[in-house]
């Protein structure tokens, strides 16, 4: 019986960097751990063309245009469909996340694009500033990526923190002025509902929205600059 036959036989997860009948070392950062071709050309395309060669006894990754934590994730997933560890010091770092997605896309491996990409935007982000260097931070990563999930993630994070992030100056300066036009008309709705409350009564903004009555006045002052027409309720 080949190696091949017998490896489809159990578990690919008791192959994850286990000896037996490895037929090549896969290499990056300061590993070199056993790896299974049939495993590898089964989860990707990218890797069954790589390795049909018989000659090919082992791959190393770029260090230098891959994350090594992504690409440890990356290979524990083809092997046992998990990413992630409880004792993993980055699990919890969105910049894995980002990194994994890119890694999954330039290899081959849809689904686990889709995974990182889901668990970063279920993730709950209260800091504008942080929500602000994530997406300047997207643009660098799945370039290839044809279903454009990471940008539709994006998308997702602007609308829901638009308030916040008309906060942040750094945001605001990596606009151009289509992308403002773009957020004036996302915002447009947004303050719909709001002349109808500030007509009503100031209320506590705080309560509604998150906000100080100062940091209202500056977004609904700057919504107004921009706009280059009236905001009901801004306080002269």
């Amino acid at each position: 019986m080949t190696n091949w036959n017998m490896a489809a036989m159990i578990s690919t997860k008791q192959l994850y960097r286990n000896p037996l009948w490895s037929d090549l070392t896969i290499k990056y950062g300061n590993e070199a751990i056993p790896g299974h071709k049939i495993v590898l050309g089964q989860r990707s395309k990218y890797f069954e063309q790589m390795l049909e060669s018989s000659e090919t006894k082992t791959l190393k990754f770029d260090d230098d245009a891959d994350s090594v934590d992504a690409l440890d994730a990356m290979i524990r997933y083809m092997y046992t469909f998990e990413y992630t560890t409880h004792n993993r010091p980055r699990r919890h770092d969105w910049r894995f996340y980002l990194e994994l997605a890119d890694v999954a896309v330039r290899y081959g491996l849809p689904e686990l694009k889709r995974r990182a990409i889901s668990e970063l935007s279920h993730r709950k982000f209260s800091k504008p500033d942080t929500i602000t260097d994530i997406l300047l931070a997207m643009p660098v990563y799945c370039e290839d990526d044809e279903e454009k999930s990471l940008e539709k993630a994006g998308q997702a994070l602007k609308r829901e923190h638009i308030l916040s992030l008309l906060q942040v100056p750094t945001y605001i300066d990596s606009l151009a002025d289509e992308q403002r036009s773009l957020h004036m008309m996302q915002l447009a709705a947004a303050l719909a509902e709001l002349r109808s409350w500030i007509e009503d009564s100031w209320g506590s903004p705080t309560a509604k929205w998150g906000l100080s009555v100062a940091q209202f006045d500056i977004i609904l002052r700057k919504a107004q600059t921009w706009t280059g027409g009236e905001v009901v309720g801004v306080r002269k």
